[in-house]
């Protein structure tokens, strides 16, 4: 008996898929989605289909977040059972309300900017602690820092990989 609700024919063709041509069928996390705030649906749909692999984006997580009056902490923590990959870039508000996207992230972007900073750093944190084998995608704009942040941010991330950063 089927208990996911989150439109079973696509999920069933895609793990077929997956299991056929035996290549990674990952689920990212994108909004505004109503089914992102069912506390069960993740773990039914996983339950159902152990294979399907989740995508958390740290900038889209914050936008959803905030757009639903959520705490992006704790919805990154109800997906980390599943998350295999992880999108880091911040997003965050500026002082006339605009939205700005994909900026790189720094180890400050931390819980106390909510909700003006997504936390990024923090939801990173976390993904690698609750999953060290995961992988970490670079998914910002370079442009939108100088060159000297940049490579702070660049190092910031190697070291959250538990990897030197390359000189």
């Amino acid at each position: 008996r089927r208990t996911c609700t989150l439109e079973p024919p696509l999920i069933d063709r895609l793990a077929a898929l997956q299991e056929r041509q035996r290549i990674r069928v990952v689920l990212e996390i994108d909004g505004p989605n109503p089914h992102f705030f069912d506390g069960e649906l993740y773990g039914r749909l996983f339950e159902e289909f152990p294979d399907l692999s989740l995508c958390l984006d740290t900038g889209r997580l914050g936008l959803l977040a905030r757009t639903h009056g959520q705490d992006p902490l704790a919805l990154a923590a109800r997906w980390l059972p599943w998350t295999r990959y992880l999108h880091l870039h911040t997003s965050f508000w500026d002082e006339q309300g605009r939205f700005h996207n994909h900026v790189p992230t720094r180890g400050s972007h931390t819980r106390d900017l909510w909700p003006r900073v997504t936390p990024a750093a923090d939801i990173a944190r976390m993904v690698v602690e609750a999953q060290p084998r995961a992988v970490i995608v670079l998914e910002h704009n370079p442009q939108t820092v100088t060159p000297q942040e940049l490579e702070a941010c660049h190092e910031w991330a190697a070291t959250l990989a538990g990897r030197s950063p390359a000189r």
